[in-house]
């Protein structure tokens, strides 16, 4: 900056000696001291110092927009493995269910072949229990025939509804 105020100085005083342009002298030396407090206030605001902090606090901004960033890609992964692990856990249920009704309906068919009446409950009960009732056995080919007893047919094996 001192360069260019020594080359200012210069044109003014060859300005000065100058036959023509001496009765300007007044109006170039008032425009002169305006523009040397605009390049000094220019120079302050450029100055090295002003530079640095300048450059200082972009780089701090940059770095907590990045960490920023990064913390945004950890929540999105995050989310995704929650929500990877929620449908997979709702296919195991699924499976789970499926499995569970095909026992049953298993089991629903076995239980005549061992003798039990399968019956329905008129109320419905929150757990699937399934009121069963013996019904009277089917005669082995083999076996001989057991004599009737007296009294009911069937009895209930099962609760309908467990009594506490």
């Amino acid at each position: 900056m001192a360069s260019e105020f020594d080359s200012v100085r210069e044109r003014i005083q060859h300005m000065k000696e100058h036959p023509d342009l001496g009765h300007l002298e007044p109006e170039i030396l008032e425009l002169a001291g305006q523009m040397s407090h605009v390049s000094r206030d220019l120079a302050d605001i450029y100055s090295d110092d002003s530079v640095a902090r300048a450059k200082a606090f972009l780089k701090q901004r940059q770095e907590e927009v990045d960490r920023y960033l990064e913390t945004l890609a950890l929540a999105k992964k995050t989310t995704e493995d929650l929500r990877g692990w929620m449908n997979q856990l709702e296919a195991e249920e699924a499976l789970a269910d499926r499995q569970v009704a095909a026992l049953e309906a298993d089991l629903l068919a076995l239980l005549p072949e061992l003798g039990f009446e399968v019956g329905t409950d008129p109320e419905p009960v929150e757990a699937k229990v399934v009121s069963m009732v013996q019904a009277a056995p089917k005669p082995h080919p083999t076996r001989p025939q057991p004599r009737p007893q007296a009294g009911p047919q069937s009895r209930p094996i099962l609760p309908s509804h467990p009594e506490h």
